[in-house]
């Protein structure tokens, strides 16, 4: 006998924890056998494990919660071969898989392997990574510090995050013109922009450039892009200074 789980697109399901055979709620549960007697069926059940430890030998008909997963005739061969869809509404946890049979001397077959029935969505959290200041002086050169706040934040995407979001403000405000510190910010917002794609952060990027600069004794400020929920207000030195921000926003598995 061969078994094997599939997700309900089809696509193979990986051993869980401890090498445990698990399928999620609406996939498939496949078997393939031989040595039956022809004209009967073969019957797949899952046992709640609390319930099959209670019986010394499992009879899944007369357990508490067990579920038929389904039948499949035999064929006049001996063989079965069948695909069993585990019902969306099946509670998840640990499982023992059944599958009873008739041999040819008109003996019991029963096979059993434990199995995890696993949600078919796996549960999401949103996270929001944020960092501000990679640049030393009035350039668009990643700082030593820099680099290590890019690299740290790229290693912190979780593996799995969907619904990745890209928000980079460039900030300028040391330059002598409203065009030169637009300039430089807008170099360095590219600068980080490239980091990210280069290390293969693939999402939604939204970039735009911040400046502050005094005219005329009077205090003016120019932002060039669109906000994205909140993340491109850059954020400040202790001094109050603005920096040059990025953020990255996503949702993970739990």
């Amino acid at each position: 006998m061969m078994v094997k789980t599939e997700t309900a697109s089809g696509s193979p399901e990986p051993l869980g924890g401890r090498g445990v055979m698990q399928v999620p709620q609406g996939g498939r549960i496949v078997v393939a056998g031989d040595g039956y007697m022809p004209g009967t069926t073969v019957s797949v059940f899952a046992l709640p494990r609390a319930s099959a430890r209670m019986v010394g030998k499992m009879m899944a008909r007369s357990m508490s919660g067990a579920v038929l997963i389904g039948s499949a005739p035999v064929s006049d061969s001996g063989t079965v071969s069948n695909s069993f869809t585990v019902p969306n509404g099946m509670n998840v946890g640990d499982y023992v898989l059944q599958i009873n049979g008739e041999t040819l001397a008109s003996q019991l077959r029963s096979m059993n392997l434990q199995l995890n029935v696993v949600s078919a969505s796996p549960t999401m959290r949103a996270g929001v990574i944020r960092e501000g200041g990679f640049y030393q002086g009035r350039s668009a050169e990643l700082s030593d510090a820099g680099k290590e706040k890019l690299h740290s934040i790229v290693k912190a995407i979780p593996r799995g995050a969907q619904d990745v979001a890209v928000v980079i403000v460039g900030v300028s405000v040391a330059l002598d013109s409203v065009a030169a510190n637009l300039d430089l910010a807008r170099d360095r917002a590219e600068g980080i922009a490239k980091y990210f794609e280069d290390r293969g952060v693939s999402g939604t990027y939204t970039v735009s450039v911040s400046t502050t600069f005094s005219v005329d004794a009077a205090e003016r400020s120019l932002d060039n892009g669109p906000r994205a929920s909140g993340l491109q207000k850059p954020v400040e030195s202790s001094s109050g200074k603005p920096l040059t921000t990025a953020s990255i926003s996503f949702d993970a598995p739990m």
